[in-house]
């Protein structure tokens, strides 16, 4: 969860058996549907779709500065599904881009869907948990986070640490009500990806720590360099955040070896230096 205070940081400085993975695959609509909406939101940036009974799409990405500017791109078009896929056939795409300045304009552009650095994820596996729906695509983007993500890793992160369900990540959600009780069934999940999830969380133990003091500018910043007793055989990843039972300390992974990991962890309350000593133990999440 710590990952995504960070990610919201960043962002007001800019204002079945097996999954279907062949995307040549012909889809058709099974059913009718009332129309479904899907969303995330986050600070001063979110996504909406929206499923329309009659077969057409609106979808909806924008992103504000806390200080002016920003975007807001709708994009529509047909789309298909079934139970576990969803294909959307853009067609027209509308930019709002707003001025820095109080009394500029906004600059508008109409066009018919294509332009590269417009284009939107299109290709979605439907993955149901309990009472929620996620549509998640195997496709990459950058620009929100610094990492190269898609929607499955950063899905099993949020999973793994907990973050999910309580919370979501950038990504499509339809939720029907607050609390999610059946298990994720990881058949949904394509199979290049499974590997990310958890089956149960993962407790790691500190094997060293050495404490280092930073000075920059006439502070003094401490900080900890963290070796811990599990690596990539155990599934650990880069980027994966452990935690403390109680939450008062945490860190993430920057560094995997096979037997062994690393990490640079803060000392964020100054009186939580305990929580570094060897020997004490982490978990992804406790339950």
């Amino acid at each position: 969860m710590i990952k995504y205070i960070i990610f919201i940081l960043s962002i007001s400085f800019f204002g079945c058996s097996d999954i279907k993975n062949d995307s040549a695959k012909i889809l058709i609509n099974t059913e009718q549907i009332d129309t479904l909406k899907y969303s995330y939101s986050g600070f001063n940036n979110g996504l909406n779709l929206n499923l329309l009974s009659n077969g057409n799409f609106e979808y909806q990405e924008f992103v504000y500065g806390c200080t002016g500017g920003g975007e807001n791109k709708k994009v529509t078009g047909k789309y298909k599904i079934d139970s576990s896929f969803l294909k959307l056939i853009p067609s027209k795409i509308k930019l709002l881009t707003y001025p820095m300045e109080f009394d500029g304009e906004t600059e508008t552009l109409e066009t018919k869907y294509g332009i590269d650095s417009l284009k939107i994820k299109t290709e979605f596996n439907i993955v149901k948990w309990g009472n929620s729906s996620y549509l998640l695509s195997e496709q990459f983007d950058l620009g929100w986070s610094i990492e190269e993500k898609n929607d499955f890793i950063r899905f099993s992160e949020n999973f793994n640490s907990g973050y999910e369900p309580s919370n979501s990540g950038r990504y499509l959600k339809n939720q029907q009500k607050d609390s999610l009780n059946k298990p994720l069934d990881l058949k949904q999940i394509p199979r290049k990806w499974r590997e990310l999830f958890l089956i149960s969380p993962l407790s790691v133990k500190i094997v060293k720590s050495t404490k280092k003091n930073r000075f920059s500018e006439g502070e003094n910043q401490t900080y900890w360099i963290l070796e811990i007793d599990k690596g990539k055989k155990d599934k650990v990843t880069k980027g994966m955040t452990f935690q403390t039972e109680n939450g008062d300390a945490f860190f993430e992974i920057d560094s995997v070896r096979q037997n062994k990991s690393f990490s640079k962890a803060y000392n964020y309350n100054y009186s939580d230096e305990k929580y570094f000593n060897i020997g004490t133990v982490y978990q992804t999440k406790w339950k």
